[in-house]
């Protein structure tokens, strides 16, 4: 069982391809109608601690020098430099409203503005050199736009006038949306309800199976993604498996043809 059990015209190749990090700044940037404005804050951060990861630059915690991530960013940016942290919070606040309002797959008033604002104030902060091939690189007009529909037509799929994305629990790592829907596939032989069905029910965990926690952990990423409301998907078979009046102590059920 996998994704394209329940859309078949899911493109497994293309979801890979999407966790691979943008060359441009601009192609970071790009409009995609599913982001929340968490989702364009998020992204914008994105761009800012891989272009300090990719110059050389770290983040000392405990003494140990290791990769910036957006909260580590904004920690060490509001440690140092209280009024640079909340004037970086307000201008992102303003370019993520662009980038939502935009009628275009980017906003390129967007686009410079960061661009100048990585050339001026990010600079003067972290004190790097513009003389630099790959950040002229990075920061340079990207000429081969894809746009939102052909880039990722084939993983959004419409319901009911929504649209939603679907994507591995791997791809959205990080994010935070307002529902998601987890739907088990198969794992080494087994699917998800498999090997935590008990948690489901209610009970704790207290196996060792290396194959039952890595299944835990990655539950746990994908069942903390959403703001209001969580749904899993089971097979019939199943969930015929598991004890139904345990379940409707922490879950609406409902059933699908």
């Amino acid at each position: 069982m996998c994704i394209n059990s329940y859309f078949p015209q899911y493109d497994n190749l293309q979801g890979k391809l999407g966790n691979k990090k943008p060359e441009v700044l601009s192609d970071y940037l790009k409009k995609i109608p599913s982001f929340s404005a968490k989702q364009y804050e998020d992204m914008i951060l994105t761009v800012l601690s891989d272009l300090l990861n990719s110059l050389g630059y770290s983040f000392d915690k405990e003494g140990k020098n290791i990769r910036y991530t957006k909260s580590r960013l904004l920690s060490y940016i509001k440690m140092v430099n209280e009024s640079f942290y909340f004037n970086l919070k307000k201008r992102i606040g303003n370019w993520v409203l662009n980038i939502i309002n935009t009628d275009e797959d980017i906003d390129t008033k967007v686009v410079e503005e960061i661009k100048d604002y990585i050339e001026k104030d990010l600079r003067a902060l972290f004190n790097f050199s513009l003389d630099n091939a790959e950040l002229r690189k990075f920061l340079q007009n990207s000429n081969n736009h894809v746009t939102k529909e052909s880039n990722i037509s084939n993983n959004i799929f419409h319901s009911d006038d929504v649209e939603i994305e679907v994507g591995t629990v791997h791809s959205v790592k990080g994010e935070t949306h307002v529902a998601t829907l987890y739907m088990e596939t198969s794992f080494h032989e087994k699917c998800e309800s498999e090997y935590f069905g008990a948690q489901l029910e209610g009970l704790p965990y207290k196996g060792n199976k290396k194959y039952e926690k890595q299944a835990l952990r990655i539950g746990y990423v994908a069942m903390s993604r959403p703001q209001y409301l969580l749904c899993m998907a089971i097979s019939k078979e199943h969930f015929e498996l598991l004890d139904e009046k345990l379940l409707k102590n922490n879950w609406k059920i409902e059933f699908a043809d």
